[in-house]
């Protein structure tokens, strides 16, 4: 099954390239990183993965781009609760979400664009960093 599915990733020409942590990372998204291109979902999970696992804190947590996805979009509280609490954010000190324009529940990796939201726990305050200016405001919002 395993040599199966190589051989279909190879003939499809998106192979696999890198598996780090939970993140693997095709040849279609080492595309993205060589030209004038928007980053996509797995190279942002990626970097976040890295980032967490490099330089290990307590005080800061990069939210990956499907969790945030479903934070956003979760409307039952309950349900909302319970899967942010292994997250631990009451003991954060800065917390990074991904942001995406995404609004369909359906498709995990739609949306076209990427921003960040920051919550800054000394200051009570969320920070949203988009390079479109107020493209993303609302998801960060919803966020």
């Amino acid at each position: 099954m395993k040599h199966r599915r190589q051989m279909m990733d190879k003939y499809s020409g998106d192979e696999k390239i890198l598996s780090y942590n939970d993140v693997v990372i095709r040849r279609s998204d080492l595309g993205i990183l060589s030209g004038p291109c928007f980053l996509n979902d797995r190279i942002i999970e990626f970097y976040f993965s890295y980032l967490s696992s490099s330089f290990p804190t307590k005080d800061v947590l990069p939210v990956t781009p499907p969790i945030s996805f479903w934070i956003a979009n979760c409307h039952d509280p309950d349900d909302l609760r319970g899967f942010v609490a292994p997250l631990k954010l009451d003991e954060r000190s800065l917390v990074i979400f991904s942001v995406n324009d995404n609004d369909d529940v359906e498709k995990a990796e739609g949306g076209s664009h990427w921003s960040l939201l920051a919550y800054v726990r000394e200051a009570n305050l969320f920070v949203h960093q988009d390079s479109s200016g107020t493209m993303n405001e609302a998801c960060a919002r919803r966020l």
